[in-house]
């Protein structure tokens, strides 16, 4: 009936298969503005929690200026917080950037929880303090020693940024690979 219109091929971009294309081809899918509204909203949450509730000047990056918390309101979930929202959005983030497939996804909600941990253990005292010698002695900006010197080793932001890597994993398996059971079948005439 349709046989002198022209068909469009099936996308072959859809699906747990395809690579995301950018931020563009994020904002393209809706499981896609989802997780990156969601990561933005986690990862706001969690400087919130910086501003509002951590006394001036105990976060390295964060301006005495800008501390408007007293250092009075620390309980368990808003101590370590900020390390799960901090794994959670940039595993997601990491996500929405590489392919869709569940092992690219695994490995970045993986390094995101790695990279946290290690610089939760390089603020344990004894490794703190030479660290952060080290990295003045190498010419290396302030910032990540001041990080190490400022910063209080938890264990509890270890527990935290497992947690918000491995939720984040969950959230992008679902919402991305949602569709894994549709093909892409050639239309049959």
């Amino acid at each position: 009936m349709n046989e002198g219109r022209h068909q469009r091929p099936p996308s072959r971009t859809h699906g747990p298969q395809a690579a995301a294309s950018g931020l563009g081809g994020v904002l393209r899918d809706r499981p896609g503005r989802a997780l990156l509204l969601l990561a933005c909203s986690v990862l706001a949450a969690g400087a919130a929690l910086y501003v509002f509730e951590r006394r001036p000047g105990s976060a390295a990056a964060l301006p005495a200026w800008l501390a408007l918390g007293s250092g009075q309101a620390g309980n368990v979930f808003s101590g370590s917080f900020p390390s799960l929202a901090h794994a959670f959005a940039f595993s997601l983030l990491s996500c929405l950037l590489l392919p869709r497939r569940l092992p690219c996804m695994a490995a970045a909600c993986g390094l995101w929880a790695a990279v946290n941990a290690v610089f939760e253990v390089l603020q344990w005292p004894p490794l703190a303090q030479p660290v952060a010698a080290a990295l003045r002695a190498a010419g290396a900006p302030e910032l990540p020693a001041a990080y190490l010197l400022h910063g209080r080793f938890d264990p509890m932001d270890l527990l935290a940024s497992g947690l918000g890597a491995a939720l984040a994993f969950v959230a992008a398996r679902r919402l991305l690979l949602a569709r894994s059971g549709v093909t892409c079948q050639e239309p049959t005439p």
